[in-house]
């Protein structure tokens, strides 16, 4: 009689299509207060838009723009809130952690007015 077979487990691993952070074609210098001041000086367009969450600032990061600004607006448009001074200080927190590990590029301003 033969030695029984061992059974080897079979292990599907399964891999994600998609990175949070995706794949950088070029890494771009990261904007500082001094790049900033140097686009002003120099008269050319400094670029802003506003997000909220991880997904929408690194769509902004990796369209180039200058700053990524978090505003306390987040209470209304992405909270539902009746009015800006609703939001708390550790959810204003919570989104400008989420927003600046998005940006590696882009300069992010948090706002938050009390």
């Amino acid at each position: 009689m033969s030695a029984p077979q061992r059974l080897t487990p079979i292990v599907h691993a399964r891999c994600s299509s998609h990175s949070p952070l995706g794949t950088t074609l070029t890494t771009r210098k990261p904007v500082t207060v001094n790049t900033i001041q140097s686009l002003y000086r120099k008269k050319e367009p400094i670029t802003v838009i506003t997000a909220h969450d991880f997904p929408s600032a690194h769509v902004a990061d990796h369209a180039g723009m200058d700053i990524v600004l978090v505003g306390d607006s987040l209470a209304m448009v992405a909270m539902g809130m009746d009015d800006t001074s609703e939001v708390l200080l550790d959810e204003m927190i919570l989104h400008c952690k989420s927003v600046a590990r998005a940006t590696k590029g882009a300069f992010t301003v948090c706002i938050y007015a009390k």
